[in-house]
């Protein structure tokens, strides 16, 4: 059931006054456990429906409420004042979920999160309207156990001692460097607890993704020829080998850190975007020719680039105005994997890559594809669903729970799939600019997610 916990600065110690309880709810209240903190209570009074303790007037409201002392709900770690899921396991009340969403922070005050700011907060107020406290925690929580929630009412975040989430995702998919021990230790504090529901750090590296795909049989003839290069000359020997290559650092992300090699009749042509200015803006794309071994070990040494993956190219399709495309199917858990988003990237003519911070369009891979007039499109979509499921149940065999994924793909007309990359901490971007509702759907999604897994589901 649903319940709304409220501070009563007339109540003291360890009294709470219950309100408006189904006739199920009779038995007296002596513990409530809320996000791993227990507190033993003693009613002080009970009002409203089948009261058995004293009878007035009920208070009116649809939802029961539990009002308890300023020591308790501190004790407690609850928020002021919100509705939440209720589980009763004898004389205990079981109160949640308490979602913790792990980032990094910054002093912006306006953009407290970064870029995903505006994601939490949305986040935040759809998880006050079912029933579900959001704490934002970052590096260092495990020491400090503090955080922040958003307070709807004042428009801030406010920083205090949170609850210990019943679970965890990871938001971010990188941390300042200084922070790198701080962080392995979060995580790993999580994962032991079994309350870390995104995937691993490790596996957001492309070669150890890729590994664990191709033990699939069911997927290996999705993947592409896929090589890890640790040094120049290995580089360079697989690009001639193969003549069109894509290099990518191990742990790349949003389109930055890729180079496109192709084989000339003189040499190498090597194709980059810069690393973005400190506004986002796109850059320009930037062009190398390479002529021999020692030139091409001279650029790529200049670049810093040391692991990396080199995988053959996947020719993109066109749009019907000649622009390439390639797909980001997003897979979401609730109570089974379910495609939420299914999203095309459009790039640039002859674009490094169709990433969005690179200059990459978004739009709905449905109306793309009625606008290509490709036959069987909807047997298509259908096809690129279960290949992204089966991603996804891969993962989840792998490592356990994992509340959401972003797969990348590429598909065409002949109906080849392939599968690009797999992104642990899929953003919102394509969906705010092209899809607002399957936006805030995802965002309902994963507040179901954490009812489930704190296992709030179907309570009583």
């Amino acid at each position: 059931m649903l319940i709304h916990v409220q501070n009563d600065p007339t109540l003291h110690g360890n009294l709470v006054t219950v309100a408006d309880l189904p006739r199920q709810g009779q038995a007296l209240l002596e513990k409530i456990l809320y996000a791993g903190n227990t507190a033993s209570v003693a009613e002080a009074m009970r009002i409203g429906k089948d009261s058995t303790v004293v009878s007035i007037a009920a208070s009116g409201s649809s939802v029961p409420s539990l009002r308890l002392s300023q020591e308790l709900q501190e004790k407690l770690r609850l928020p002021n004042s919100m509705t939440l899921h209720c589980v009763r396991d004898g004389e205990t009340w079981r109160i949640g979920p308490c979602l913790g969403i792990y980032v990094s922070s910054y002093r912006n005050r306006k953009l407290r999160f970064g870029p995903q700011t505006r994601l939490l907060k949305d986040l935040a107020v759809a998880a006050g309207e079912i029933g579900v406290d959001v704490v934002v925690i970052g590096p260092g929580y495990i020491n400090t156990r503090q955080g922040w929630r958003y307070n709807v009412f004042t428009s801030n975040w406010e920083v205090s001692e949170v609850a210990h989430p019943d679970v965890v995702l990871r938001r971010s998919g990188a941390f300042e460097p200084t922070q790198a021990t701080l962080v392995r230790a979060d995580l790993q504090s999580f994962a032991a607890e079994g309350i870390l529901h995104t995937l691993p750090r490790f596996y957001t590296n492309k070669w150890m993704m890729h590994r664990l795909l191709s033990q699939n049989s069911d997927l290996e003839g999705y993947l592409l020829n896929t090589y890890l290069a640790q040094t120049a000359d290995e580089v360079f020997r697989l690009a001639y080998k193969h003549s069109d290559v894509y290099v990518k650092l191990l742990t790349g992300a949003q389109g930055h850190g890729i180079y496109h090699i192709r084989r000339t009749n003189n040499g190498l042509r090597i194709d980059w975007n810069r690393s973005p200015s400190k506004n986002g803006k796109t850059i320009a794309k930037q062009q190398q020719f390479c002529f021999d071994l020692q030139d091409f070990v001279d650029f790529w040494n200049a670049t810093g680039v040391k692991k990396c993956i080199v995988q053959e190219t996947f020719p993109l399709p066109l749009t019907r105005d000649g622009y390439p495309f390639d797909l980001r199917w997003l897979i979401q858990f609730t109570d089974r994997p379910v495609v939420t988003a299914r999203m095309a990237r459009v790039g640039f003519v002859d674009s490094v890559t169709t990433n969005l911070h690179t200059g990459g369009k978004p739009v709905e891979a449905k109306d793309l594809f009625q606008s290509l007039k490709w036959q069987r499109s909807n047997a298509l979509l259908s096809r690129l669903d279960e290949v992204a499921v089966r991603v996804t149940q891969t993962c989840t065999e792998k490592f356990g729970p994992i509340a959401e994924l972003g797969v990348d793909l590429a598909v065409n007309e002949r109906g080849d799939i392939r599968i690009f990359e797999i992104n642990s901490t899929p953003g919102r971007r394509m969906l705010k600019l092209a899809a607002p509702t399957l936006r805030t759907l995802s965002l309902h999604n994963l507040l179901e997610y954490a009812i489930n897994a704190a296992g709030f589901t179907g309570e009583s």
